[in-house]
């Protein structure tokens, strides 16, 4: 098969794809084609050549690639195959985000202003991230950002208006923080999460980040993991149902992000990290008057 797609995830804010060609599906023909959506490529593996209206350009895994939908062009591949990651969203979800960063999109058929610009190490890393990712919340906010990173770097001239400000967005990552300590054993989405406090999506991620210095995701899986340790340590309870109750994929994905984390699997930590014999009656005093 000389080229072949396969979707790794759909929500209603992005869709992310695995694209592997062989370079033989444009070898001996030249034909015009366009995507169906706006899309984001991320060259992994190889290289090709793109000619549209902007002229030719080369595509690999140093550039970060741009396709707005139904714009016409051809494909070349001198050097073989390649394999990409395709990052697409709704034409709405765009332009929300661009409204978000104070950007001006002048044309909303094409909101990237250009084919391609050089791939930024953030970029690489936000990409990487992805590719590693395993929940629908951590896909979200990765391509969220990925998506406002590229905007930023895709605009001829990009004017910053109408941001967040230092206290608001300081306020809105500690009202998600509150949310998240109230929630953090049940299914998170960025979408109903935004929805409670009223913001964009792109907007809270952004602002948490800014604010806490990690993303929501990894701040609920802190959450999730210093759960599990407690319940780990104070109760007998199944490592396999502490998983499932607190949202993880499956075993496996507990016990190895938990042992990232901790630098011990979940057995061993239960195993050294009983508490001290006065710690129960301690915990029972708790909330009792003094007197």
């Amino acid at each position: 098969m000389p080229h072949d797609t396969r979707t790794v995830f759909q929500s209603p804010h992005a869709c992310i794809q695995d694209f592997r060609c062989d370079g033989r599906c444009h070898q001996h023909t030249k034909r015009e084609e366009c995507t169906d959506a706006h899309e984001l490529v991320f060259v992994r593996h190889g290289a090709w050549v793109r000619r549209d209206a902007g002229g030719r350009r080369l595509a690999d895994a140093g550039q970060l690639v741009f396709f707005n939908r139904g714009a016409p062009y051809e494909i070349e591949h001198p050097l073989g195959g390649d394999e990409c990651t395709i990052v697409s969203f709704p034409a709405d979800v765009i332009l929300r985000t661009a409204g978000d960063l104070g950007l001006c999109v002048a044309d909303a058929e094409r909101p990237f202003a250009r084919g391609s610009v050089p791939l930024p190490a953030t970029m690489q890393w936000l990409h990487r991230q992805l590719l590693a990712s395993r929940t629908s919340l951590e896909r979200d906010e990765l391509a969220l950002e990925i998506l406002g990173q590229s905007l930023e770097a895709s605009q001829d001239r990009p004017q910053f208006r109408n941001t967040l400000g230092e206290a608001d967005r300081r306020e809105l990552a500690h009202a998600a923080s509150v949310a998240l300590a109230r929630d953090y054993r049940q299914p998170v989405t960025l979408a109903a999460l935004a929805a409670e406090l009223g913001c964009s999506r792109f907007h809270l991620a952004r602002a948490f980040r800014q604010w806490s210095g990690r993303s929501i995701h990894q701040h609920l899986i802190e959450l999730r993991l210093a759960a599990a340790l407690q319940d780990l340590c104070t109760t007998t309870r199944p490592v396999s149902e502490i998983a499932h109750d607190l949202g993880f994929f499956d075993h496996a994905h507990f016990t190895t992000t938990f042992t990232r984390h901790f630098g011990s699997t979940p057995s061993n930590a239960r195993a050294a990290a009983q508490p001290a014999k006065e710690w129960p009656s301690v915990a029972r005093s708790w909330g009792k008057s003094s007197g």
